[in-house]
Order: structure tokens, then sequence, then C-alpha cells
């Protein structure tokens, strides 16, 4: 078997991983509880459900009951009722992880009853890799209780987990025969809701069939006026923040999506899908209404009002495979740009750069930018719409060309940008922390391109986007690191950075004031441009998917797609500006 993966979910059946009753299994991974042996791949995550036959309110025996326990590697971990009562997850390394549910099983349960478990510790896969805590925000453990067999199951609590040794599924279950369980179900996702909800044949549905979807699920009530919509599979995990689908048969005005993306498990923030964008064509892209921001558990799952009978909905305004396809189609007939492929992703696409430059002009006579995008999951591809404004920019202004030559790699991450991705690469390596160290086919062709070249980038952008970013912000290295760095250069880098960033907040709203001066980690494109060519101004720009700066009227506006071709046609203002200055400045000397 292959195991469970983005490519075999297709319905939440698809996640079983077993199910169990006293004397027999059902599954197609385990055999008598063990672990088939092989390469079969799984999300890290489990979902148990667990009938128990047991009147607590008669009384408890003054030990603990175990319900399952679950071997791993390198450390597995068990569900037992203590003597008291309590559902308890632990960790089977004494002293290492133990939650407690904060109430009783006594205070609520009947005979039979259920509990659950939901574990994600997508930290496992990473343990060895010294970005793991990088995973911990996906991370965590949920108990549940339901009163009967039949009752919805209710959290009982749920605890961040920080215990990457901790093997979600197990490679060995173990039920104890003689105890009070009568059957155990258990699902490779943390997606438990999946399981208890039915839905109306009559409502609103989904249609994920056309290129470039994402997988979702939709489940809408009985009166056909409410669809609780949950984000899907993708590389890693078995839910998303990225939402790419078609909704189909609502009302429009009256319809409510009820939106369970994977951002939902911070209350203190939306993480990475703070709005949603809709469209009747997959070309004109608009706000959807927004009624509520979170539910009644604080959790942000926001309520969108359906704006028409059938509609593209997402958490961005997408740029995926069929828009770079048609991006490379538009430019073939433009005598100033030049397409080539600089190498193949993991799965063997190809990831191609635009280059816009008058070939006639010597390269030591231009300044050289280099745009990089697409880096992780399609929330972040965004920032690839700013590519065909610059494009129309240089056309309207074909001068700029005496002096700017710039390079575009429109999608770096173009496996995410086809199947959905929450940043990974199909290797599951994050590809912006892999420029110095683990270094990914996707990167390792854009460095060799620059490395092979007869000219020195002057500045390199790498766009990001997601999240509640206060305006469109520019994160540049600390000037600190750049004066340690390179000694007596760095005076002179920071000033080269200070202008850059005076030139983009001119034209195009990239503020100084919403900027960071970002770290030097070792890892991603910014640094390792830094580090391989001193001179060149190397920064990240995260696109705010909140707000941006307007630079006519002075403005912070809510992001819009003509707001993003603002952008664009600023960025082209930026180069020219920037190319004509170092132009005249190598003139000098």
């Amino acid at each position: 078997m292959d195991g469970i993966t983005f490519k075999t979910v297709s319905t939440p059946a698809d996640f079983a991983l077993f199910t169990w009753t006293p004397g027999a299994w059902e599954s197609a991974f385990y055999t008598d509880g063990a672990l088939s042996p092989g390469d079969a791949a799984f999300f890290p995550e489990i979902f148990l459900e667990i009938e128990v036959d047991q009147n607590l309110q008669q009384g408890l025996p003054d030990q603990e009951i175990s319900l399952v326990c679950c071997e791993g590697e390198p450390e597995g971990w068990e569900l037992v009722i203590d003597r008291y009562g309590f559902l308890e997850f632990r960790a089977l390394a004494p002293g290492t992880v133990t939650f407690r549910s904060g109430t009783p099983l006594t205070t609520f349960v009947g005979r039979p009853f259920r509990v659950g478990l939901t574990l994600a510790n997508v930290c496992h896969p990473w343990r060895e890799n010294r970005w793991w805590r990088e995973a911990l925000t996906y991370s965590r453990v949920t108990l549940l209780g339901a009163k009967g067999r039949d009752g919805r199951l209710c959290t009982l609590g749920e605890w961040g987990l920080e215990a990457p040794d901790l093997q979600p599924v197990p490679s060995r279950v173990t039920i104890p025969d003689d105890g009070p369980v009568r059957q155990v179900r258990a699902f490779n996702t943390v997606r438990h809701e999946l399981f208890e909800r039915t839905s109306c044949p009559d409502g609103p549905c989904l249609d994920g069939e056309f290129p470039d979807s994402s997988r979702a699920f939709a489940f809408c009530d009985s009166g056909g006026v409410c669809v609780d919509l949950f984000t899907g599979p993708e590389f890693f995990r078995s839910d998303s923040y990225w939402l790419f689908t078609r909704v189909l048969g609502a009302i429009p005005g009256d319809t409510r999506l009820r939106i369970h993306a994977a951002s939902g498990y911070a209350r203190r923030y939306p993480g990475m899908s703070p709005r949603f964008f809709w469209s009747p064509d997959r070309v004109v892209w608009d706000e959807v209404v927004q009624l509520e921001p979170s539910n009644k558990t604080g959790r942000f799952y926001s309520l969108l009002e359906a704006p028409a009978e059938s509609f593209y909905l997402s958490t961005s305004i997408p740029f995926m495979q069929q828009e770079l396809s048609q991006l490379l189609e538009w430019v073939e007939d433009i005598p100033f740009v030049s397409t080539q492929t600089l190498g193949y992703s993991v799965a063997g696409r190809p990831i191609p750069l635009l280059t816009l430059s008058d070939e006639a002009v010597p390269n030591d006579r231009k300044a050289h930018v280099v745009l990089t995008v697409g880096q992780h999951s399609p929330m972040e591809i965004v920032g690839a719409h700013v590519i065909a404004p610059i494009v129309r920019y240089i056309e309207a202004h074909p001068d700029v060309l005496q002096t700017l030559a710039l390079h575009c790699v429109p999608v770096v991450n173009v496996d995410c940008a086809a199947d959905g991705s929450d940043g990974m690469n199909m290797n599951l390596r994050n590809t912006n922390r892999c420029w110095f160290d683990d270094i990914q086919p996707e990167t390792r062709c854009i460095m060799t391109y620059f490395d092979e070249q007869n000219w020195e980038p002057d500045f390199f952008l790498d766009l990001h986007s997601g999240g509640c970013w206060r305006n469109h912000t520019l994160l540049r290295l600390e000037p600190s690191f750049l004066k340690d760095r390179f000694g007596e250069q760095g005076d002179e880098l920071v000033a080269r950075q200070l202008a850059i960033n005076e030139i983009l907040e001119r034209h195009a709203g990239i503020r100084f004031v919403d900027g960071i001066d970002h770290v030097f980690r070792k890892c991603c494109a910014k640094d390792w441009f830094k580090v391989r060519f001193p001179r060149c101004v190397s920064c990240d720009l995260e696109l705010s998917l909140c707000t941006y700066f307007d630079p006519e009227t002075r403005l912070t506006r809510p992001v819009t797609q003509s707001s993003i071709t603002a952008l664009g046609n600023g960025l082209a203002a930026a180069f020219a500006e920037f190319a004509c200055a170092t132009a005249e400045e190598r003139t000098s000397k």
C-alpha cells in the first residue's frame, strides 16, 4: 500500500487506518495491531474514536483503565481513564508528556459512552531538522468525550504539543481484550468533525475537479442555508490553510459558508488566511463578504456570505499552474521578454525564468534586478500577479531597458502551485530553509543559474504573502549584521538598502516604517544572495492580504486585485529609478 496522502484522499473515509473490535482487525495497513512493514506514507496525525462499555456512575476500580497503547519510534503513547475518572493521554516514556481532561468522565457519560483523541505531531517527521520548531503551530493534542454511543464528541481539553519524538501513527497498537473497550476506529487526520456530520443532499456542493483545485469537504445543514467547509489534505498534513474550490448551488446573499481552515487552530489571530476572495470566472476577483471573523469558540473560522449561485472561492487570489501557463504563453510574442527553464522540481515540473532585457545593451551597463515568487504555499504565490503589470509598464516605457534587466522566477515551488501545500515541496522540505543546507532541486537550479552568469545582481527581492501583515512589509537585513559581516563595506551596504527602501516607498507604498530589520539566519534566499553577491541589496517582501499603503492617496486601504496591479506598476517604476541611479553611479566611477 502507498499509505495515506493527499493523492489518495477523496472522501473522509479514505483517511481510515483501522477498525478494531474484540478479536478482529479491519485495516489495509495493520495486521493484528502491527503496522505492515514498508515505506507507506502517512500524515503525522491520528484521530481515535473509542466506544467504552462501562458504567462509571456505579463506581470506578482503584486503578486506571487502559483503553489503547500505541508504540512508536522513537516514542509511543497511551490513552487511559485514570482512577478518578479523568481521560488521560501520556507518552510511554515516564515523566515526559501527560494531558488530562478538564473534567472527569463521571460528570456526564452514560453507558456505553465514547471518548476520542486527536493527535497532530507535525514536528515528528522533522525531528532531526533544525527547523522542527516551526511545526509547533500545527502540533497539538485534543481529548474528546460523548455521553453515549451516538452523542457528539465534545472537547475535554486541547494542548499544544512540543514532543518531536512522539510518533502519531503507531507502529503497533495494543487494546486489552478483557477491558471495557468495544470498538476503536482510527483515521489518519485531526479532522474528527468529518466523521460526525451528514450533509443535506439538496444544498450547495463543491466542485473540486477543475485544474489546480484544492481538496475540501463540505457539509450542508438540513435547511440548506449554512455550509461547513473544511480544508482538505496537502503534502504534509490532512488539513490546510489554503483553499481553492468552486461552490455550486448557493443562494446569493442567503447561503452561509463557515470556513474551517487550519489557521483556525490559533485563537489569537487568524494565521495565514484572514480574508477570502471569489470570482465568477477565475479572472476577476473580489473580496467575499465576511459576516463573522470567528466562531462561538473563538477560533478564526470565518462565516462568509455567498456572493453568487456558483463561484470560485479562495483564501487568496490564486496564481496556480493555469495562471503560470497563461503568463508564459502571453509573453511569447513580447520581444523584450525571453523565457527559459532553470531546472525541474521534485515531481519533474519545469521551473521557468522570465528575463526582461534589451539584449543590445551590454550587461555591465545595466542594473540587474532579481524577483522570485512562490517558495511556499499558493497563499504566497499571489505575488506573481505583479509580473504582468511590470511587463506592461516596460512596454509603455521601453527606455527603461537601457539601464535595467529584470529576471523573474514566477513560481519557485511549482509542485505546490499544481497540487497545493502549506509551504513544503514534495520532499516535505521548506524551500526557503534550503539555500545553504539540505539544498532542494527548486533552490539548486536558481543558485546554479545566477552563479554561472558574467554579471552580479544589484537588487534581489523575494516575494511572500499570507497572514495579517500591516501593509506590505519589507524585510531588510539588520544593519548590525551588514556592518559586522562586511566590515568597511558595511556602511555603504546599509546606505544602499535604505536608498532602495526610499524608492520603493515613493513608487509602490513599501514604507520604511512598515518594514522590519530582519535577522540573518543562513537559510533563506535573501541570505544566500547577500552572501554570494555582497553588493546586492537583498530583501524579502511580505505582501499583506489585509491592507496596503497607497502612495498616491497616502492612505492605508484594504488589499484588492486592482491594488496588486498597482503594486506591480509601482515596483516597475521603482526598479526603473533604481536602475537609472545605478547606471549613473557606475558611469561616475
